[in-house]
């Protein structure tokens, strides 16, 4: 799987990205703030080969940067978000 850059970035309500999977997994998408809490975790269930593009919300999170952690077939790829209310 790779994984592209969060487009709006900085955002405040509501940022996308698009993923590009060469073989088939269940995804799980967790994001941490900057003291390695998680505070958002959704399943994205069975991915098959080919593109897709997931959404995060900012929705109850303040100001601040965090990370988005995508884990797929026993590996994991980091993209960096900034929220700015």
């Amino acid at each position: 799987m790779r994984l592209g850059s969060a487009s709006p970035n900085p955002f405040s309500s509501v940022t996308g990205i698009s993923a590009d999977f060469h073989e088939s997994g269940f995804l799980t998408l967790l994001v941490f703030d900057i003291s390695g809490r998680l505070v958002f975790a959704r399943d994205e269930g069975f991915q098959t080969p080919g593109n897709a593009r997931f959404t995060i919300s900012a929705e109850g999170l303040p100001s601040g940067r965090y990370l988005l952690v995508a884990r797929f077939n026993g590996g994991q790829s980091l993209v960096p978000l900034l929220i700015a209310k």
